[in-house]
């Protein structure tokens, strides 16, 4: 019987050099790890530091911590570091230049700056800070040097930053001298501008009824300032059972009507438009179309400087008259708009610097007694 014998390879055995690639390459993976974990390591004991500085107000400390947290490169950085120490960084250059200004003497400019950094960053740590360096320049700077048109340009966005901490009483007496600064200038329309927002953002406060007073006096300055149209008195249709003096006035324009009246007392309030109404082109019509709405007032008696405008549109030509409201008397007024003709045919925007809004006695309400 006959063998065959078959020959038995041997299993491949990995060479040294192979062995020693594989080698170089886990050393090579290890190092870069722990090359990467040191690296990061070292980042987030600088941030770690240089937050607690930012958070302190020791920018000076915090934007050298964050510049080596900048500085020192590593492939990944899940925690954002770098990102987060460049945007703190930021936030305390500028904190540091609004303080050099506010050293400096430059007051306006200071608190411009402070205001910026906190509009960009509205979340910073350094709010705090921020607000008491704004309170002591408050309270140092004399108001005269602050009230320029550069800071009464910047209050409301004061306010609205809060720039200063809630319930300090520093920015509504600016409000009021920025107010009397445009009027002093003769620019009423910035004067009502300051002035209605003090209003807003301070209804109850006990500036608030001179403020009104201002407000309604800086708006027929102005209505004056842009030559508005006569008011003639408005007509009597009948008596009231009391002292008072009772107006009746319509709004049959397609635009808002603010009025303002300024005398024994003040009043400011607006009518909705009449969404029914139209402007007339050229000529209006022969009587009150007594469609719109109509706001009833009982005002004390007396002489009144009053305004009639738009309030939504500013390219419609106020009216100012001077009313004599007597005791015990009931009157009437309406308004429409007309516009030019010529205005109609160019295509113009409704509101051009021709139109205007109309007043009208109604001769159609009955006289007699008028009772509220």
């Amino acid at each position: 019987m006959s063998q065959v014998f078959r020959s038995r390879r041997p299993s491949p055995q990995p060479s040294p050099s192979s062995f020693w690639i594989w080698y170089y390459v886990a050393v090579l993976l290890a190092s870069i790890l722990t090359w990467s974990y040191v690296r990061g390591y070292l980042s987030y004991k600088d941030y770690q530091r240089g937050d607690r500085a930012y958070k302190s107000g020791n920018c000076q400390a915090a934007i050298a911590e964050f510049e080596r947290v900048s500085a020192r490169w590593f492939p990944t950085d899940f925690q954002n570091l770098g990102r987060s120490a460049q945007s703190k960084k930021r936030q305390c250059k500028a904190f540091q230049k609004a303080i050099a200004r506010q050293e400096s003497g430059q007051a306006t400019r200071s608190l411009i700056a402070y205001n910026k950094l906190l509009a960009f960053s509205p979340h910073t740590a350094l709010r705090s800070a921020i607000q008491k360096n704004a309170a002591n320049l408050f309270t140092e700077t004399d108001s005269a040097k602050l009230t320029n048109p550069k800071l009464c340009a910047q209050l409301e966005s004061f306010r609205r930053n809060q720039l200063l901490a809630i319930g300090s009483n520093h920015l509504p007496p600016l409000y009021q001298s920025c107010g009397k600064l445009y009027e002093t200038q003769e620019k009423y329309s910035q004067a009502a501008v300051i002035y209605g927002q003090f209003l807003n953002a301070y209804p109850k406060h006990e500036l608030a009824p001179k403020t009104k007073e201002k407000l309604a006096h800086s708006i027929i300055a102005e209505a004056k300032q842009q030559g508005a149209a006569t008011l003639l008195q408005p007509q009597q249709i009948g008596y009231t059972d009391s002292s008072y003096a009772v107006l009746e006035i319509q709004n049959d324009s397609p635009t808002k009507m603010q009025l303002i009246f300024s005398g024994s007392e003040t009043i400011i309030e607006e009518i909705e438009p009449c969404f029914d109404c139209k402007k007339y082109i050229g000529k209006g019509p022969e009587s009150c179309p007594a469609r719109g709405p109509v706001g009833r007032y009982t005002l004390k008696p007396g002489q009144y400087n009053i305004v009639v405008k738009s309030a939504d549109e500013f390219r419609v030509t106020p009216y100012r008259g001077d009313w004599t409201l007597n005791p015990g008397t009931a009157y009437n007024q309406c308004f429409y708009l007309i516009q030019n003709p010529l205005e109609k045919q160019q295509q113009k925007t409704p509101m051009d610097s021709d139109s205007q809004t109309m007043p009208q006695n109604d001769d159609r309400i009955p006289k007699g007694s008028f009772k509220f």
